[in-house]
């Protein structure tokens, strides 16, 4: 049909905290935003340039009651 065709991309890379696998997927504005099903931390990230991404961890709310 008309100009709206979205190709879905797979991302993957593994939490920062427990090394679990992670597998995402880019939404509209760029961002890759995932949380790990072992840790429930969520990770975020964004492609910038060719050689750069930028990745936000945020720590599992669990861990920051400790």
């Amino acid at each position: 049909m008309g100009g709206n065709h979205v190709e879905w991309q797979r991302y993957t890379f593994f939490c920062s905290y427990c090394g679990n696998r992670l597998l995402g997927y880019k939404n509209a504005k760029g961002l890759i935003k995932i949380e790990c099903e072992r840790c429930h931390s969520v990770s975020i990230r964004k492609h910038i340039g060719r050689r750069h991404n930028q990745i936000d961890v945020y720590a599992p709310l669990d861990l920051l009651k400790k």
